[in-house]
């Protein structure tokens, strides 16, 4: 790929045959090393982020990328909370659950209200949380750039809320 350093690497689940101090000691020698600017974990529940966080000498663990979406908010009750006091970022991935999201009913109505496509609001109103990145998947130009058209805006208030609401009833 012709680079010396990647930006960021991921413990992407944790290694039950292996201590996860273990595990964050070899993503710190590779850090060392100048191959990574930072480390960081996926799929990590508050406990084995908490070990993980304590067992750094030399990194910061940066992230826990999790499941996270309109629907799947399992995140909100302890991951993001924790994330949120350790000034640890979330990475949400399958943030609109292959479209799903999109298609509910208040995202619909806003999108067409405020000019944007329901994926660019479903994502809009993740990235509104505090520490969260939603980080959706692509494989074509054209949904690119939709997903691009989620960043440089802000949902307003009234919309945030309205949604907000809209996800705790069904939940």
């Amino acid at each position: 790929m012709g680079i010396q350093t990647v930006d960021l690497i991921l413990i992407h689940w944790p290694n039950d045959h292996m201590k996860i101090e273990d595990q964050v000691k070899n993503f710190e020698a590779v850090f060392s090393e100048g191959l990574t600017r930072y480390i960081g974990v996926s799929n990590f529940s508050v406990e084995q982020m908490e070990e993980a966080r304590l067992s750094t000498t030399s990194a910061e663990i940066v992230c826990d990328q999790v499941k996270y979406n309109l629907s799947e908010r399992g995140a909100e009750k302890d991951i993001i909370p924790y994330c949120e006091r350790n000034k640890i970022a979330v990475m949400a991935y399958t943030p609109i659950k292959k479209g799903k999201t999109s298609r509910m009913k208040e995202i619909k109505e806003i999108s067409k209200k405020i000019d944007k496509t329901p994926i660019q609001v479903a994502l809009n109103f993740l990235a509104s949380r505090n520490n969260v990145i939603p980080i959706p998947k692509t494989e074509n130009l054209e949904h690119m750039k939709e997903i691009i058209g989620s960043q440089g805006w802000k949902l307003n208030s009234e919309d945030l809320e309205r949604i907000k609401k809209s996800i705790d009833e069904t939940v």
